[in-house]
């Protein structure tokens, strides 16, 4: 079975998910936009609560809201940052995007190391995640279906 459990991040009210198979427990965190240690914190203490094991960070597109929370998974589980290189590369950076926001950031966004194109498949324990592009919200975002195997 799949869970998927919700957090509320930063002043943008931004969606957090977290997807894990309850069989193998393996996880993977969709768009982290913790923006400081008591959002993070909560994914964590769910992480830890749950035993789940982070497999992958998931990055569905390049906008601040959504990614400026993403070096935490990285620096605590040595996850690989999933997403398209080619929206990373086509928007402006995150502490560009913040200053037009008002906003300074307090933590600064991993760097996707995992190029993540259309017609892509990761394993999330016995789930296979399909990488669609639906390049409408910015030029190459990403959803991803959910398949059980």
């Amino acid at each position: 079975m799949i869970v998927i459990q919700t957090f509320v991040c930063n002043s943008f009210w931004e969606n957090t998910y977290l997807v894990y198979d309850s069989g193998s427990k393996e996880a993977a965190l969709i768009d982290p936009g913790c923006s400081n240690e008591a959002e993070w914190g909560a994914v964590r203490d769910f992480i830890a609560w749950e035993k789940v094991r982070m497999k992958f960070v998931l990055l569905t597109h390049g906008h601040v809201d959504h990614i400026m929370g993403s070096e935490w998974p990285v620096k605590e589980y040595g996850v690989d940052v999933c997403g398209s290189l080619d929206e990373m590369y086509r928007l402006p950076s995150a502490e560009i995007q913040a200053r037009m926001f008002g906003l300074n950031l307090s933590v600064y966004p991993a760097s996707v190391t995992h190029d993540l194109k259309e017609g892509d498949s990761l394993m999330l324990g016995f789930c296979r995640l399909d990488v669609i592009d639906v390049s409408v919200h910015s030029p190459h975002c990403l959803c991803f279906q959910l398949v059980v195997a």
